[in-house]
């Protein structure tokens, strides 16, 4: 399967989760939710939980990555950066997304910028590698 660098999203971005459920997106290899807390979910009056990834795996995508707390947006760009070159070169995600994590945490040694998980620890890679 081609991995081609991530596209911005076009003035047609899906910004609702009605219409992720009706799209049949199994040909989306990875999904990035990078705003904050993209990973949450809310609980409906059917004490069902609902959220992106919720209706991200409805729709059939194969991967998503999100944040499960705000994010430091220099740190998010370094890992990020670290991650897809890595998966482009043929690494899972979920490992790409590890080293990545290990590489920022690691910048300038013990008491480098990064060190906090708070800088790297906060993205999840839910799905099938």
């Amino acid at each position: 399967m081609r991995r081609a660098w991530p596209q911005p999203c076009s003035r047609r971005a899906i910004r609702s989760l009605p219409p992720i459920y009706s799209r049949n997106l199994d040909s989306v290899q990875l999904c990035v939710l990078s705003s904050c807390e993209s990973g949450s979910s809310a609980e409906n009056t059917g004490d069902e939980f609902v959220g992106s990834l919720r209706a991200l795996f409805v729709a059939r995508v194969q991967g998503v990555v999100c944040s499960t707390w705000p994010v430091d947006d220099a740190a998010t760009g370094r890992l990020f950066g670290s991650a897809y070159r890595r998966w482009l070169a043929g690494t899972p995600i979920d490992r790409a997304l590890n080293a990545a994590a290990r590489e920022i945490r690691d910048v300038d040694g013990p008491n480098g910028p990064w060190r906090d998980p708070f800088y790297w620890a906060g993205f999840r890679f839910f799905g099938r590698c």
